[in-house]
């Protein structure tokens, strides 16, 4: 049997130690419980651990640093986390177990309850098992395995009680902000709605770009989606956000991935397609853990790449509420970033320029002001925040009174 190093990468359990701070007894821990693979043998007492074993090891402490235990790392690396970075996995630790900033899991968080009729059951069901003359006769019983059961099921209640909350965190997000973009005061739009209107009464299945402009429209003005077109980047998009604005998660995802590449809209269409992708995913697995192997296209989509300039902002709005519904160290600067540049080439736009008659430059302006002032909370910034809602009133309608409700929020933080 060869007894030389496997590869230049390969690393033996001493070098290892020292390269990832573990011990030899954790490394043979984490093997034991199938968290990292089996070393490679070169002979009966020399093991080597390559860039896979290195990995599995790197994950494992990840968790374990950030919080985490041994269970949630056996669950989670055997499912969504199989593939992520050590970064990843501590921020995903650090969320599901309470800490939504980011920074170290605090001592004193409050538990998730037992609900007393559980408990109850479980002592009824732990008498049940009992001879019935012992009972009778007095004898002594020791609940000494009532109470593991008790602790392994508070635990379990416990971190489910975190998962749920998480994808629960996601689905308002995404149900609150991406779905319907908060109406405006009816005169703003209602030359959105009018072109809508027109565009309905006299489109032939020989324009196109006509109809793509109605499926632009109806994406801030909702109107049927029945006459459009099969292919379309428009089309794709108002047809994923009519399905959005129901919640039906899989339907939006579906109807968005048929937007023929290039088109305008579909840019718009792949970042709502991963929204509405994740939710679906986060509904049929393990909430926020299901969205880790989707990141890195979410990290992908570049909106400067949108010709369209209607498409490129509201993408650049997309992706900032995206990233303020997810943990905060997967993307810290990116709502910053998206905002910043939203709002930048708005203030380029002239106010007789044709594309405000429509209102459709109002609406991303009144939900960018409001994703604003959610932003500068998360940052800290209470007064910043309760000035970007204030200049949201000014467009009224249910956009004024979410930001009135936001002014208030920030004010009381201050």
């Amino acid at each position: 049997m060869a007894t030389g190093r496997p590869g230049r990468r390969h690393l033996r359990i001493g070098e290892l130690e020292r390269a990832l701070g573990v011990t030899r007894d954790q490394v043979h821990h984490y093997v034991e419980l199938g968290l990292v693979p089996a070393p490679e043998k070169s002979a009966a007492t020399l093991a080597w651990y390559g860039p896979e074993h290195q990995a599995a090891v790197a994950r494992v402490r990840a968790i374990r640093d950030a919080g985490g235990s041994l269970s949630q790392a056996q669950r989670w690396l055997s499912g969504p986390l199989s593939h992520a970075g050590p970064e990843d996995c501590a921020t995903l630790t650090r969320w599901v177990n309470g800490d939504r900033a980011g920074g170290a899991p605090e001592a004193g968080r409050t538990r998730a309850r037992l609900p007393l009729e559980a408990v109850v059951a479980m002592i009824d069901a732990g008498l049940a098992r009992i001879d019935p003359d012992a009972l009778v006769s007095g004898a002594a019983h020791d609940p000494t395995a009532w109470l593991d059961e008790l602790a392994a099921r508070w635990v379990e209640r416990e971190e489910q009680a975190r998962v749920t909350v998480a994808g629960e965190a996601l689905e308002a997000a995404a149900g609150a902000k991406l779905a319907p973009w908060l109406p405006i005061a009816a005169a703003r739009v209602e030359g959105g709605a009018l072109r809508a209107a027109a565009l309905e009464q006299a489109l032939s299945a020989d324009e196109p770009e006509a109809h793509e402009e109605r499926a632009r429209l109806g994406v801030m003005v909702p109107v049927p989606t029945g006459r459009l077109p099969e292919q379309g980047g428009w089309s794709a998009v108002a047809r994923g956000v009519a399905a959005m604005r129901s919640r039906r998660w899989i339907e939006a995802a579906t109807a968005l991935s048929t937007a023929p590449a290039g088109a305008p809209g579909s840019t718009l269409a792949s970042a709502l397609g991963w929204c509405a992708g994740a939710m679906a995913a986060a509904r049929a697995g393990d909430g926020v853990l299901g969205l880790v192997p989707r990141l890195a296209a979410l990290r992908a989509i570049d909106a400067s790449a949108a010709v369209d300039l209607v498409e490129r902002l509201r993408l650049r709005w997309t992706l900032a509420v995206t990233w303020l519904a997810l943990p905060a160290r997967w993307g810290s600067d990116r709502p910053s970033v998206e905002l910043g540049a939203l709002m930048a080439e708005l203030a380029t736009i002239p106010s007789d320029d044709r594309r405000r008659a429509t209102g459709e430059l109002d609406v991303i302006e009144a939900n960018a002001g409001l994703a604003l002032s959610a932003w500068r909370l998360r940052a800290g910034d209470r007064a910043g925040s309760a000035e970007a809602a204030r200049g949201v009133v000014a467009f009224g309608g249910a956009a004024a009174r979410e930001a009135a409700r936001r002014g208030r929020r920030a004010s009381r933080a201050m």
